[in-house]
Order: structure tokens, then C-alpha cells, then sequence
């Protein structure tokens, strides 16, 4: 999981789209891995980037535009919510 991807995700929970589930199956395939193989990953990458803060943040300048929402990035708050919800998302995809 790139770090787009963790935005893209808590970017479209927070606008209400619920992740699809049906999606992630011919994604794995693609892939040449299962669903189950890819929530572990994804759930490993949490576990990994809880202490990349700095660098999620330093991918995001170069995405969103300065301001409000930059900032929002770089709060202990935002970073808590974002390690919160992803395994949260992932879970619904088994």
C-alpha cells in the first residue's frame, strides 16, 4: 500500500463511499494474490508506517495543496485516525 493509497482510502471513507469489497477479488487475482493476502499486507504496512509520519506527510506536500488541509495531515490527530481506520477498511474486505 502506497501512500496515496492510504489517503485515496481515508479520503473517500470520510466523503461517506464505503470501500467494495466485490473490487478487491479480481484486483488480488490480478495481482496473483488472494483478498486474505492482501488485508495481511496492508494490515503488516500499518504496523510499519505507525512511526513514517514524516514521510507520509512529505509524500502528501506533493498532492495536496498548501493550507488547511496539508496541515490537517501533519496533526498527532489526523495520523491516530488514519492508523485507526485502515484496518478497519481492510477488515471489510474478508
Amino acid at each position: 500500500m502506497k501512500w496515496r493509497d492510504v489517503w485515496d482510502n481515508v479520503w473517500l471513507d470520510h466523503q461517506g463511499v464505503p470501500i467494495r469489497s466485490e473490487l478487491a477479488a479480481p484486483k488480488s487475482r490480478d495481482r496473483g494474490v488472494t483478498v486474505v493476502d492482501v488485508r495481511d499486507r496492508i494490515t503488516d504496512r500499518v504496523d510499519a508506517i505507525r512511526d513514517m509520519r514524516d514521510e507520509f506527510t512529505g509524500e502528501m506536500r506533493r498532492f495536496l495543496p498548501p493550507g488547511n488541509l496539508l496541515d490537517a495531515v501533519g496533526e498527532d490527530r489526523y495520523w491516530e485516525y488514519v492508523l485507526h481506520l485502515i484496518p478497519t477498511l481492510v477488515s471489510t474486505l474478508v
